[in-house]
């Protein structure tokens, strides 16, 4: 009882140290704080390997399975350039509180890694816009971020993000160095390497430090029982209908400034996996599996709508426990063992 008292005590004083240091960063002269974030991404290119990788769209290395070949990654990219140059859905995209629901079910556990362990390494594979890194970077600034995407698109727009370091790789292929991260988030994007998931995941595996964590968000494919899925979509149709009345209330406060949630052109490399499918992968590239569950059940019918969005979360938190199933996405956390 003693030993978790002054844990507590020890963990609550760095808490109070961070919030000083929050408040005294916010009174220091504006060139001063900008040599800060200078400072992480500095620390985040000194990770990178210095090896010499040919381009991630070609690189493909001997004797290994991988999941997409060169003609795929080049047909990803072409796919994804109206989505990832498009500066309007970016400016939507990163001040949008969708991340922040997406990102909840792993904040727990950021925030206590944040508090118990120092300078703390989290690398997004598949980064995008750097959206996510940028908001837990925001909640622990004095940690490193480095991202990372296939596409240059969203890697030139991630270079306009105030926090974190990043660059264009392949997931399959990371030139980073063995053991060099606390964290990797795949938000999004196994269901790019269905057809061998395994090789992302050992690949996060590899670049994790012993007691590292993995964390998973992807698309969920599967729904409750027929009658039940039947259900949830016929108040799916009355939530967005109701929304569509208010939007022509509000007139032009009401209009989505981008969409989001209009279908996008599908590519051969994407198709959703079932949960367990996603399970055994992440066991299989040999991590442990300490927690899953689901998120956003009505929220992803709404995305596009400025207004609103805080309500719909709150029908999320209600239904969620009774057909968790019925969430677009599914999440898992998963550790590599051994200590740090």
């Amino acid at each position: 009882m003693k030993q978790i008292a002054l844990q507590r005590l020890v963990q609550g004083g760095k808490a109070a140290a961070w919030n000083l240091l929050g408040v005294i960063a916010k009174r220091l002269p504006r060139f001063v704080r900008k040599l800060i974030p200078l400072r992480l991404k500095e620390a985040a290119r000194r990770i990178v390997s210095h090896r010499e990788l040919p381009s991630p769209v070609h690189y493909s290395p001997a004797g290994v399975r991988v999941a997409n070949s060169s003609e795929d990654k080049i047909k990803e990219i072409e796919a994804s350039k109206t989505i990832w140059g498009d500066e309007v859905l970016y400016r939507c995209d990163v001040r949008h509180p969708y991340l922040q629901q997406k990102i909840s079910p792993f904040l727990p556990l950021l925030d206590n890694l944040a508090l118990t362990r120092n300078n703390l390494v989290i690398v997004d594979a598949g980064a995008g816009w750097g959206s996510l890194l940028n908001l837990v970077m925001s909640r622990h600034r004095a940690h490193i971020g480095i991202g990372f995407d296939l596409s240059p698109e969203a890697c030139r727009m991630a270079h306009s993000q105030s926090l974190g370091s990043y660059f264009q790789a392949d997931a399959e292929n990371i030139p980073l160095e063995d053991e060099c991260a606390d964290i990797v988030m795949h938000m999004s994007t196994l269901h790019h390497f269905f057809r061998y998931p395994q090789r992302v995941l050992r690949e996060a595996w590899r670049i994790l430090k012993p007691g590292g964590y993995l964390l998973v968000n992807d698309p969920n494919p599967c729904k409750e029982a027929p009658e039940i899925h039947a259900k949830v979509e016929e108040l799916r149709k009355h939530i967005v209908k109701t929304f569509d009345i208010v939007a022509d209330l509000l007139g032009d406060k009401g209009k989505p400034q981008a969409r989001w949630g209009e279908p996008k052109a599908q590519v051969v490399t994407e198709a959703a996996m079932a949960p367990g499918i996603i399970q055994q992968s992440i066991q299989e590239a040999g991590f442990s599996v300490v927690d899953m569950g689901y998120v956003m059940l009505v929220t992803t019918k709404v995305i596009d709508y400025p207004f609103g969005f805080h309500i719909a979360e709150e029908l999320d938190d209600i239904l969620r426990p009774v057909v968790p199933k019925e969430c677009d996405q599914v999440w898992f956390i998963g550790q590599k063992q051994g200590s740090t």
